[in-house]
């Protein structure tokens, strides 16, 4: 039988929903109890129940147990709600206080055992609880209960001791059913699990665990109306039941229905507004609705969630992909890979990130295995091509986009990628034969032209180009962005004039046709007409009012003239035409920084950490504020979240390490935080040092991360320490041209001529150019009795 590990997180996560199936309403029969007035309470808390008041049936609850403390009902059923809204912790208090009263165990066990399984206390579950103490199904269902602690625990073997003997003593109770259940699941035995729900339903047919555990059954045998049959049931009889609604949502988006999943999302937030698996849900929601960052927020939220089930971390990847942010997809992607290995999925999203950060060489590396185990997967096929393209290898890239085309003919994108990688290959002819026919099908195809232009351009073509730009205007002559094109081929002829006359021309046919305005301004910069370049930009933001390339194009101006507070001002002014778009922020502390303006600085740079709080670019540039300002320990925190951000970002580990290393230095705290707030400069300066070794484990070849190890070693070991290490490195990776460059520029610093002109004549062997050639010219000069015939060039 094979043992398949569970995640006690999950189990956590589903225990919420599973406490709440298990208590419907509440007894109506009231117990004796020493007043009256706790009494009323009590009765009023009922009835506000019945009507589905929950939060006003807590309130008189809890009036109820201040005004007799001693009214062990009142304390049982405030402990029953609150586990049925999700706070097992204050039911378990609540719970433990009424048991210690005198409450009768036999019916307070089975939500006390709930409370704990809720707060994943698993341990306690076993340890706390015998049930030899119980007899019946109060005894059979705490095995059912310790049963799954033991599964939340991955002891499988005794899960399933517990288990059997709670079969023997009620072998149709139906919360021992949904145990054994849960384990033939977890054990693979998809088949024995169903049986065992099958049985409890004849027993128990509306009971929403089963019925839940049921829909899970058919929806592995891809049975979704099957499943949706279940799941409708369990919610008709518990609308509040998470879990149901969490597994409807799921088979929902399974069967490409995502329309129907807010309803359920709705109500699992408003049952248990932290529900982590309701929250995943709402950041689907986002994802389908376009709103990325939201989503990524949304799941940035739960750590635990994201390392526990992978679908969450897989969404994160793919909404920071669909959000720009590259860094965080690949680490994201990364990230779920080691969790499901092999996933088709996400080495897409993985190679499609990689090809995005301009790396495809990598691409190339993960999709070669997937498009020859998936040889028909079109997608992959694309993505291999565009590798190649990447990598130079055109004449591969070409093959697998005529598959590609051939397999999906109306794909524009592949006949346009196809067009590229011909014309990358030299195969001009074809190229342009393939843009042509993009231009047949939609004449006013603004990619298309523009790609035949700067073809026909590249080859001095310039007829062909202008024939090209006219027919584009004459197939849509109330087009704005033809006539812009037109501008752009007579700039690129070197005609001003004529240029200008075009993009006047696509104003006249939309006079909010910012591009135009845009190509106008640059026009008036290079005839140094900045006056006249400043009012183009200012009617393009006029027209576009959040356009941040005119607010560039202002703040260059600017800065040219040496206005670097009137360059200030019109970044704040870009951040308040458009508050969520991050680089007039990021180019405000970076030009606030570089003007010393440290405090301002620091201010612009928390104002952008509260607009993107998970926006590495934002934590990055918050970090280097706080430094600047000597915030040392807060910006150490900074980075210290960078590197949770981007777990597998070599330069965020560098960072971090440069930060501790500028605390190892000083020593000292900001004059307003007390020293105990920092380590010692020497455990300091060690983390600092594996922040380097980290990041050269991620990046071998960073050459920037070798070079502050290198230092760091100077400084605490050595220079013959450094240099003993610089030299580990390089024959570690022998290839390695960075490796041997940073031996000998550490060997060259510390006078160690003859070791950096054998590490720089190492570096020349595997690659000619200029900075290696200047860096062995130098060693060789200082080396007047070596032969400078040794180069070989």
């Amino acid at each position: 039988m094979k043992n398949v590990k569970t995640n006690s997180r999950l189990v956590v996560a589903v225990a919420f929903s599973m406490a709440m199936a298990s208590f419907g309403p509440l007894p109506s029969a009231l117990a004796a109890g020493n007043s009256s007035e706790a009494q009323n309470y009590l009765t009023k808390a009922r009835d506000l129940e019945k009507s589905g008041d929950i939060p006003g049936a807590i309130i008189q609850l809890k009036n109820a147990v201040r005004t007799d403390p001693d009214l062990t009902q009142a304390r049982f059923e405030l402990g029953v709600m609150y586990l049925r809204t999700a706070d097992p912790s204050t039911a378990q208090r609540e719970l433990e206080a009424a048991r210690a009263r005198g409450y009768d165990e036999n019916k307070i066990i089975q939500p006390l055992v709930q409370a704990y399984l809720a707060q994943g206390r698993f341990q306690e579950i076993l340890k706390n609880f015998d049930p030899t103490k119980f007899s019946g199904e109060t005894q059979s269902e705490l095995l059912a209960v310790q049963a799954r602690a033991q599964m939340a625990l991955q002891n499988l073997n005794g899960a399933r001791t517990l288990i059997d003997q709670a079969l023997a003593q009620s072998p149709n109770m139906p919360a021992v059913l949904a145990a054994a259940g849960t384990l033939a699941r977890i054990e693979l035995r998809y088949e024995d699990a169903e049986k065992f729900v099958d049985q409890g339903l004849t027993k128990a047919p509306e009971n929403p665990e089963l019925l839940v555990m049921k829909a899970e059954a058919r929806q592995q045998l891809k049975d979704f109306d099957g499943a949706m049959k279940a799941l409708n049931l369990a919610v008709e009889k518990q609308p509040r039941y998470s879990r149901a609604r969490i597994a409807r949502a799921m088979v929902n988006l399974a069967r490409n229905k995502p329309d129907l999943v807010p309803a359920d999302v709705r109500e699992i937030l408003a049952v248990d507004p932290k529900n982590p698996l309701g929250l995943y849900l709402r950041a689907v929601n986002l994802s389908n609705e376009g709103s990325y960052r939201e989503a990524s927020q949304v799941l940035l939220a739960l750590p635990e969630l994201l390392d526990s089930y992978p679908p969450a971390r897989y969404l994160l990847a793919a909404t920071s992909f669909a959000d720009n942010q590259f860094q965080s997809a690949m680490s994201n992607v990364e990230l779920y890979l080691k969790k499901v290995p092999g996933d088709p999925i996400g080495s897409n999203l993985l190679a499609a990130t990689a090809l995005r950060l301009n790396d495809p060489k990598r691409a190339v590396e993960i999709l070669e295995p997937l498009a020859k185990s998936n040889p028909d997967n079109n997608q992959t096929r694309l993505q291999l091509a565009s590798a190649y393209l990447g990598v130079g290898r055109s004449e591969e890239a070409v093959k697998l986009f005529e598959q590609g085309l051939k397999a999906e003919p109306e794909n524009d994108q592949a006949r346009m990628a196809l067009a590229v990688s011909q014309l990358q290959s030299g195969a001009v002819d074809a190229g342009v034969g393939q843009l042509q026919q993009l231009i047949n099908t939609k004449p006013d195809s603004l990619r298309a032209n523009q790609l035949l232009i700067l073809t026909h351009l590249q080859a001095k073509a310039y007829d062909k180009a202008i024939e090209t730009a006219d027919a584009m205007i004459k197939a849509a002559p109330k087009s704005a962005e033809a006539h812009n094109l037109r501008g752009t081929v007579s700039l690129a002829m070197n005609d001003p004039a004529a240029a200008s006359a075009a993009f006047k021309t696509a104003l006249e046919k939309d006079s909010k046709f910012s591009p135009a305005m845009l190509n106008l301004a640059r026009i008036e910069e290079q005839n140094k007409k900045r006056d006249e370049a400043r009012s183009w930009y200012r009617k393009a933001i006029s027209a576009d009012p959040g356009n941040q390339t005119a607010y560039r194009g202002l703040v260059d101006l600017a800065l040219a003239d040496k206005k670097t507070e009137d360059g200030i001002k019109l970044l704040e002014e870009a951040i308040g035409a458009s508050k969520m778009d991050p680089e007039p922020r990021l180019r405000l502390v970076s030009l606030l920084l570089d003007a010393k303006q440290t405090g301002r600085a620091l201010v612009a740079a928390r104002d952008l950490s509260n607009v993107l709080p998970d926006d590495p670019r934002s934590v990055d540039t918050l970090g280097r504020a706080q430094i600047a300002n000597g915030e040392i320990a807060t910006g150490i925190g900074t980075y210290r979240r960078l590197v949770a951000l981007l777990p597998t970002n070599a330069e965020a580990k560098r960072r971090l390490g440069r930060a501790l290393i500028a605390a190892a230095d000083t020593a000292q705290m900001p004059s307003n935080a007390p020293a105990q707030q920092l380590p010692a400069a020497e455990r300091l300066a060690e983390e600092g040092k594996g922040m380097f070794d980290a990041a050269i484990a991620d990046a071998p070849d960073y050459v920037a991360a070798i070079t502050d190890r290198l230092a760091v070693e100077k400084k605490m070991v050595g220079d013959a320490g450094a240099l003993k290490l610089a030299q580990k490195l390089a024959l570690e990776r022998p290839d390695s041209i960075p490796r041997l460059v940073a031996a000998g520029d550490l060997a060259a610093a510390i006078g160690n001529n003859q070791v950096a002109l054998a590490s720089y004549q190492g570096a020349w062997a595997k690659q000619k150019n200029g900075e290696i050639l200047r860096r062995l010219y130098d060693a060789m000069a200082r080396d007047p009795q070596r032969a400078h015939s040794e180069l070989q060039l």
